[in-house]
């Protein structure tokens, strides 16, 4: 499920491998990391505008003046449903739905980009963000870059007409980054990498990034909490 190496062992070799250093995981649990791994990858895939609405009609026996006057009259239910379909996609929790229904209400009058809007609730559910890539001291380790590339990320941003940077470096340049960063990602043994970088780089290095890496975590440094 996380694209490390493994292999299947009869019960009567399980004392030896972990004599030997291994890690030995039961069968079942391998396959419910399987299964887990794969609704997470799909997720986004697997709400539609149905769900959508019945995920606003349930907050709203909870909460039904403040939802009923946003949704369907300030935030759509089709706009609601792509918002949720981004978060999703980075693996981000849906579980508040009012803060991200909120936030919406609030930032639609100023911005009506989609990949404005999803920013703008990543920034508000921030701290529900970071929290899932805590380590067991409670930190968060990242991955940052280099000051230079990172530059001309930015610039190649700003060249770009609105919407249409395929690549955050060209072809050869991104394939380098690619490789560099799989292979010090994969030497530090970590299940999902977490890169920082500016807010206005993060939504399209997520994007670039995830149809090459799609367990690494791309965190805006405005999200980390103060």
């Amino acid at each position: 499920a996380f694209g490390l190496p493994a292999l299947w062992i009869t019960q009567d070799k399980r004392q030896q491998a972990e004599l030997s250093g291994y890690t030995v995981v039961e069968p079942v649990t391998v396959v419910v990391t399987h299964i887990t791994e794969i609704l997470r990858m799909h997720a986004a895939d697997m709400l539609d505008r149905a769900q959508t609405r019945e995920l606003v009609e349930m907050l709203s026996e909870r909460y039904p003046k403040v939802v009923d006057d946003i949704v369907p009259a300030q935030v759509s239910y089709g706009l609601l449903q792509n918002v949720l379909q981004q978060l999703l996609s980075e693996w981000v929790p849906i579980r508040d739905l009012l803060l991200i229904i909120e936030t919406l209400a609030d930032g639609i009058t100023e911005q009506r980009d989609l990949v404005g809007l999803v920013e703008k609730v990543r920034l508000k559910l921030g701290r529900s963000i970071v929290q899932r890539h805590l380590d067991n001291q409670n930190e968060l380790a990242v991955f940052t870059i280099d000051p230079a590339v990172e530059q001309t990320m930015t610039e190649r941003l700003q060249q770009a007409t609105a919407g249409q940077m395929n690549l955050p470096l060209d072809f050869h340049q991104w394939q380098r980054f690619l490789t560099r960063f799989t292979e010090i990602s994969s030497s530090q043994q970590v299940d999902t990498p977490v890169l920082l970088t500016t807010p206005a780089l993060r939504p399209y290095l997520a994007l670039s990034l995830g149809k090459s890496m799609p367990r690494v975590a791309v965190l805006s440094v405005a999200e980390i909490p103060a």
